[in-house]
């Protein structure tokens, strides 16, 4: 009997001791699986955050790419929609970053290819949108500027409210771009203390200037955009006296004696519009040396070249007139040759030969005058195989034909003129009809 107790309770025990290691076994694959469930959060966590961190290397090279070589370049080929598209997805990188992976740097690129996107909107007329993205460059670079109100951040924050003042000119808010100008003016007109004299600070109050002077100019108050543009040169002036070679105040340079030029050629003081005019051909034929690849500067040589021609033109100087109009029409057709499918330069041509068919009209010489209205309006024949349903064009052509038939009605070449004229009016009857699928129609 005590046997058989004995046998039970050992019975009892063993059946505790197997529960009590099976439970034991249960909590500890539990706490295993715990530990891989713990293990795997981990990893995810950290996956995610390397995912994350890639996402902003990536949007800070892209960003990078895009201020530093993409930027100029598409614009040059008139591609700004490429531009705005990649700087777009670069915004929105730096939108999504978890705060935790959020750098100086990181603000700092986003700051800047804001300003990139502005740009590229505005470079496409997009006014509203560029005003939009200006803006939040301008907040980005205000917050950086607050911890560094000596150093590049508080630069670029200037440079960042010119870029606005200049989007909201243009948009035709005179009083938004004065506002801005005017933070501009004071931002950079009182360097903190520690800025370095370096020339940038003048820069910013050049530029400042210059965004008043844009304004009087397009209210047609030419005296006092005169005086904005005088303070433009003698601020850029003292900048250029540190770096001789930097391209945005070599520009701004030109700019303002070419506005300065622009508003005399306005009032009909030819020869103070002429000396303007050349002054700004300096700092345009530097840039030309300090990058020839960058076509931007020949197109401003060819428009001051033509500004200069037709003044001189216009004041009956046809010695004068003539190589500076040649000289135009020489830098536009190989500004074509470079890029012979952008629509504005091969426009820009057309119009230096018209202003060359007119100038040797003026001088009785018809022969020439045919020749180069020939040439015109093949330009336009290469325009509209670009754009054939550019109805504006269309009339543009027909009407500069029209003109050329007029100029020779009852001279010695009248025939060559009414053919021509009947020419070009049969080419666009047949582009006419081909756009709309209808017969030709003569008209007179």
């Amino acid at each position: 009997m005590a046997a058989a107790s004995v046998s039970a309770v050992l019975g009892v025990l063993a059946t505790l001791l197997a529960v009590g290691y099976i439970r034991q076994k249960e909590l500890q694959r539990a706490a295993h699986v715990e530990t891989l469930r713990a293990n795997a959060a981990a990893e995810e966590a950290r996956d995610a955050a390397n995912r994350s961190a890639r996402a902003r290397d990536q949007a800070e090279e892209l960003a990078e790419f895009i201020i530093e070589d993409l930027r100029d370049e598409l614009i040059q080929i008139n591609r700004s929609d490429l531009l705005e598209a990649a700087a777009q997805k670069a915004v929105g990188y730096f939108e999504n970053l978890p705060p935790e992976l959020v750098t100086p740097e990181s603000r700092f690129k986003r700051a800047s290819v804001s300003l990139t996107l502005s740009d590229a909107r505005y470079q496409q007329g997009d006014y509203v949108g560029a005003i939009a993205a200006a803006r939040r460059s301008v907040e980005l670079w205000k917050e950086l500027a607050a911890s560094d109100p000596a150093g590049e951040s508080s630069i670029r924050f200037g440079r960042a409210l010119g870029e606005l003042g200049l989007y909201q000119n243009q948009s035709g808010d005179y009083h938004a771009a004065h506002e801005t100008y005017s933070l501009m003016l004071k931002h950079y007109g009182n360097p903190p203390p520690g800025a370095k004299n370096d020339g940038w600070w003048d820069h910013g109050v050049a530029k400042a200037h210059l965004g008043f002077g844009e304004i009087e100019r397009l209210k047609e108050d030419y005296p006092a955009a005169r005086a904005e543009y005088v303070r433009t040169i003698q601020h850029i002036t003292a900048a250029l006296a540190h770096r001789t070679n930097e391209i945005s105040w070599l520009q701004m340079l030109m700019t303002a004696h070419n506005n300065t030029g622009v508003t005399f050629m306005h009032e009909k003081n030819w020869a103070a519009a002429e000396g303007c005019l050349l002054r700004a051909m300096e700092p345009n034929r530097a840039l030309i040396l300090i990058e020839p690849k960058n076509r931007r500067w020949e197109k401003e040589m060819g428009t001051t070249l033509l500004n200069l021609g037709a003044m001189l033109h216009q004041q009956k100087d046809y010695t004068r007139a003539e190589p500076y109009l040649r000289e135009a029409l020489k830098v536009r057709d190989g500004l074509v040759a470079w890029d012979s499918k952008n629509t504005r330069l091969m426009r820009q041509l057309a119009h230096a030969w018209h202003r060359l068919a007119i100038f040797q009209f003026d001088r009785n010489d018809y022969a020439s005058a045919l020749a180069s209205g020939r040439s015109a309006l093949a330009t336009y024949r290469r325009l509209l195989a670009l754009q054939p349903d550019d109805e504006k064009m269309l009339r543009e052509m027909g009407d500069t034909a029209r003109k050329y038939r007029d100029r020779l009605e009852g001279k010695e070449m009248a025939a060559a003129g009414l053919k021509l004229y009947d020419e070009t009016n049969a080419f666009l009857e047949t582009q006419r009809a081909s756009d709309t699928g209808a017969p030709p129609t003569k008209q007179k």
